[in-house]
């Protein structure tokens, strides 16, 4: 049997409404079979007639398509209709002859379905609509309807039988707090209900406190947030970096008054902000230090036996970390040649000191001292002693006891023994001084000293000493 297009078209609505009611087995499976025997052909009609209105029709702001270069007799049918409406059987497809230079008028009418219409907006500018909510529609007694998502104008259609219902917001778009505000309405006698639903945008206060002379964040400084009215909102406290982050407030003003500052100067000056509709506020806050400092004087805590300094030498070249109570490094100080090492000028509060770097020859003093500035100009100072490491090496060293000019120098170097405490690595060795006649500006000796100093002098016998470790 052959069918025209707009046979086949007619047939595939008829039977796509069909397979929505329930029908026995045989009948659904005999209209299944039939749907896949001219999809196919329906498939390419409704692609030709898509290029075609693509092509030829241009659609107003009206929703009028205005189609140009056709002529003779022309069958227009309307296949599909926006959300919310329904296609009129009676009108759905009608016959109009087309002459050459005529233009002919079709009009379409359109059943409205009884259901709701959720236009979601702005609630700071209801002219702006918000895409991506999501809501869920139920009955009066909680049964689930649908769930539905606003589209690109903000806006989503639900088709709904008469009766009592309600929209509730499960998620919202990006930007914006969830509105949990069930909305209540009714469907009667197929009409379209329209709610216009308002969200609110996330507002935020963002806090930074900083040193007025350094410009560093200020850890710890405690905050005391209130709402227009003076009731207390929350309190917060500053970061590692001096930031408060208050996110999640309604827009409008409010007051911010610092409680707590340890090492400078209170602010007392309450501050007023204004926090709008999706931005943060950002207030910088400063404070002027009340200044103090840490001294360390580094000693030697025993007679050195590379160095030969003996037990309590001042030592220059100590490195200390100074830390404040967030666990920052606020300063780093050397031992001088006086073994003092001073920090900056620090505000007031707790600190923490330790060693770092040791001076040569030195072990690293593990303890960690803990400085507390408690008022204007005070200096907290620490003496701090070194161990000296332990070298334990031993050499044997034989060869010619005299030798004559020009002639070179061997030597046979045994039984080295290390017992050392430190990697040997590390340190750096003394000055190697040897002596000869033969007119030699550099140490002949054939070893794995380097560094040789050379220092000529009229002596018969070459002869070398030296204290370095191996």
């Amino acid at each position: 049997m052959k069918m025209q297009n707009k046979e086949i078209v007619d047939f595939l609505n008829t039977c796509v409404s069909m397979k929505k009611k329930s029908l026995p087995v045989r009948l659904a499976y005999a209209i299944k079979k039939n749907v896949v025997a001219v999809q196919e052909a329906a498939s390419a009609y409704t692609a030709e007639r898509e290029e075609l209105i693509r092509r030829y029709a241009k659609k107003d702001e009206n929703g009028e398509i205005m189609i140009s270069g056709v002529t003779g007799t022309i069958v227009v049918k309307e296949t599909q209709t926006i959300p919310g409406y329904t296609i009129d059987p009676a009108g759905q497809s009608q016959t109009v002859v087309v002459n050459p230079a005529d233009t002919q008028t079709l009009t379409f009418y359109n059943q409205p379905i009884g259901g709701v219409e959720i236009i979601k907006v702005n609630e700071a500018d209801r002219t702006e609509r918000i895409p991506n909510t999501t809501f869920e529609i139920r009955k009066v007694d909680d049964e689930l309807i649908d769930t539905v998502t606003t589209g690109k104008d903000g806006r989503v259609f639900v088709s709904l039988e008469d009766g009592a219902y309600y929209a509730v917001e499960t998620e919202a778009a990006e930007g914006f707090q969830v509105d949990p505000t069930p909305h209540y309405f009714e469907v009667e006698d197929g009409k379209t209900v329209s709610l216009t639903v308002t969200n609110k945008a996330f507002s935020g206060i963002l806090i930074h406190k900083v040193d007025a002379d350094t410009r560093e964040g200020i850890y710890g400084v405690t905050f005391l947030l209130y709402d227009a009215n003076n009731n207390p909102v929350g309190q917060y406290t500053s970061d590692n970096q001096g930031y408060v982050y208050i996110e999640n407030i309604e827009t409008g003003r409010y007051y911010l008054r610092e409680l707590e500052n340890e090492g400078y100067i209170l602010d007392t000056q309450r501050k007023t902000v204004y926090v709008k509709s999706g931005e943060t506020t950002l207030v910088e806050w400063e404070n002027t230090p009340i200044m103090g400092q840490i001294q360390i004087i580094k000693k030697s805590a025993d007679d050195n036996p590379i160095n030969a300094l003996p037990a309590g030498t001042l030592l220059e070249g100590a490195v200390f970390e100074v830390y404040d109570k967030a666990g920052n490094v606020v300063d780093t100080i050397v031992s001088d040649y006086n073994g003092r090492a001073v920090s900056k000028l620090l505000p007031l509060g707790r600190y923490t000191i330790r060693e770092v770097q040791a001076p040569d020859y030195y072990s690293i003093n593990p303890t960690v001292l803990t400085a507390y500035l408690d008022y204007e100009g005070q200096i907290v100072t620490f003496e701090v002693e070194d161990n000296s490491v332990s070298t334990g090496v031993s050499i044997k060293k034989t060869g010619y006891a005299e030798v004559m000019p020009n002639q070179p120098i061997r030597y046979t170097i045994t039984g080295i023994g290390n017992t050392s405490t430190v990697p040997l690595s590390s340190l750096k060795p003394p000055t190697c001084r040897w002596t000869v006649s033969t007119g030699e500006t550099r140490c002949p000796v054939r070893c794995s000293f380097p560094r040789w100093l050379p220092a000529p002098t009229t002596s018969s016998s070459p002869t070398r000493s030296s204290t370095r470790p191996i």
